[in-house]
């Protein structure tokens, strides 16, 4: 099952923790990190955010792993679809 559309990987990012002080203390207050944003579909989200959980266990430097979803109100039309031709609708 194709979870997402593409899964762009921005710039090595400089992140304050303000989650853990001590794991802060450690690192200078800053860690390195990397930003994505995965295109998908609403009834995805769960096996997409367990998959990203699972494959980042080992190799994540918190003990929590960023993933949230925002909704997509608007957008261009020709590419939503495209997203949606690569990651098909589980709902019949």
């Amino acid at each position: 099952m194709k979870l997402s559309s593409s899964l762009p990987i921005f710039s090595l990012l400089l992140v304050k923790n303000y989650f853990n002080p001590i794991l802060a203390q450690r690192t200078m207050t800053t860690l390195a990190g990397v930003y994505s944003m995965i295109k998908t579909r609403t009834e995805t989200i769960g096996n997409l955010t367990s998959f990203v959980k699972e494959f980042f266990r080992d190799n994540h430097p918190y003990e929590v792993c960023e993933v949230i979803s925002l909704p997509i109100n608007d957008g261009n039309e020709p590419y939503l679809n495209w997203i949606g031709s690569i990651v098909p609708s589980s709902k019949k």
